[in-house]
């Protein structure tokens, strides 16, 4: 059973963060996008909030180990540690653009220690929990390989 702490659940709904947002502090980071697995896309400029800053904004309490982002059905679970690396981004720009959301936008990008599957398109939920949730990145990517 997963102990959530409901308070800390940012969605499109619940966190209306934007450029303007103090704290929010938009970076700019190259190279966060590449897979170890081999789908890698090196170089590329992303620009939004570290995620570490956003759990930080929302008052994600110091107890929650774990952090869920989800889009749909699609979610990849974090440790705490995972989402507070620096080079963990929730991305609204790519290569100087703003990117709408049929684009994929929000993303989470991440180090290229990570599986691929991590890096989660059209961001539209993060959970903090005690406990961690339920996993269908993996199983849903590899599905589509298989496909």
């Amino acid at each position: 059973m997963t102990s959530c702490l409901p308070a800390i659940s940012l969605t499109p709904r619940t966190c209306n963060a934007s450029t303007d947002t103090p704290g929010w502090q938009p970076r700019v980071e190259s190279g966060v996008d590449d897979c170890h697995e081999g789908w890698s896309r090196l170089g590329e400029r992303w620009r939004g909030a570290r995620l570490r800053t956003l759990l930080a904004l929302a008052g994600a309490a110091d107890g929650a180990g774990y952090v869920t982002v989800g889009s749909g059905e699609y979610t990849a679970v974090l440790t705490r540690e995972q989402a507070e690396d620096e080079r963990v981004l929730l991305a609204l720009e790519h290569e100087g653009a703003t990117s709408p959301r049929r684009a994929g936008f929000p993303r989470l990008v991440g180090p290229s220690d990570w599986d691929c599957f991590l890096s989660v398109k059209s961001v539209d939920r993060i959970e903090v929990t005690r406990e961690p949730q339920r996993a269908t990145a993996a199983a849903i990517a590899l599905a589509r390989l298989e496909r």
